[in-house]
């Protein structure tokens, strides 16, 4: 019975040791700031072996002023030729491609109180490749007809590296550099190396930095 009691308070004794000490963390609990930030961008890519012109938009939440989380998508807004497929008329009509992506941002800034510093991110996530007529029509007997054909679906992880610029305290503009990596595209004769490539761009951001 004592050898029981003696194993409880020295059980008791490191139980209470543990309890009370101060774990080491990678963020200071008491001096932690919250911030965000959103904004549009817009740059240039490579899609398909032809240059394009890609737009998106940024979100994220900030942590002591360097670490962010947050979510990026992305789109190509230039035409690009996809063949020629049949309407529901029986005639042969262009088609292009429709292309977008987006899933979660993270990254870390650098030397933030400077006029100019950097940050590094990588947005991993997914998107959608889809075919669609160029021309649509006005004829009521479309009214039902799927313009879009079904969509090939794939993973993406797009790491950049930016220039920041600190307008004021609630505004920044940026310029980044990186490369985009797909896996999974298979249809319509494309492949992961049709749809990866460079991304450079420009940006804007608003919010508590």
């Amino acid at each position: 019975m004592k050898r029981i009691l003696t194993i409880a308070t020295i059980s008791l004794i490191l139980f209470s040791a543990i309890a009370t000490a101060e774990p080491e963390t990678l963020f200071d609990s008491e001096n932690i700031t919250i911030g965000g930030f959103g904004g549009p961008t817009v740059g240039y890519t490579q899609f398909n072996g032809e240059e394009a012109v890609l737009t998106g938009i940024r979100a994220a939440m900030i942590v002591n002023h360097k670490f962010y989380i947050g979510i990026a998508g992305y789109g190509i807004v230039t035409q690009h030729d996809a063949g020629k497929k049949v309407t529901p008329a029986g005639q042969l009509e262009d088609t292009q491609y429709i292309f977008g992506y987006g899933g979660g941002l993270l990254g870390y800034t650098f030397m933030e109180d400077d006029l100019v510093h950097g940050s590094a991110e990588v947005l991993i996530g997914g998107g959608g490749l889809t075919r669609r007529f160029t021309n649509d029509w006005d004829d009521d007997s479309y009214e039902d007809y799927d313009y879009h054909f079904a969509d090939d679906r794939f993973f993406c992880i797009q790491p950049m590296v930016n220039a920041e610029l600190n307008v004021t305290k609630w505004m920044r503009c940026n310029a980044g550099l990186g490369y985009r990596w797909t896996e999974g595209i298979n249809k319509w004769d494309l492949s992961d190396d049709d749809t990866s490539g460079l991304v450079a761009g420009i940006g804007v951001s608003f919010g508590w930095f």
